[in-house]
């Protein structure tokens, strides 16, 4: 599975290579991840590399 900083996932949501964005349960926090043309993708923290997690579903979409 790929990895996308926020900048690289909005590049790539503005220029139409991203299929679709789901948001996984992750405890009582959510990762959101894409469906792209190239097979799936997960955002991550840009300084830290780690999966960005987001205990708000609305703020993760909202920022994407």
């Amino acid at each position: 599975m790929k990895t996308w900083t926020l900048d690289q996932a909005r590049s790539a949501a503005a220029s139409g290579g991203v299929l679709s964005a789901n948001l996984r349960p992750v405890g009582s926090m959510f990762a959101l991840e894409f469906e792209t043309r190239q097979g799936p993708a997960t955002l991550i923290a840009s300084v830290t590399k780690q999966i960005r997690h987001f205990g708000n579903p609305l703020k993760a979409f909202e920022i994407v």
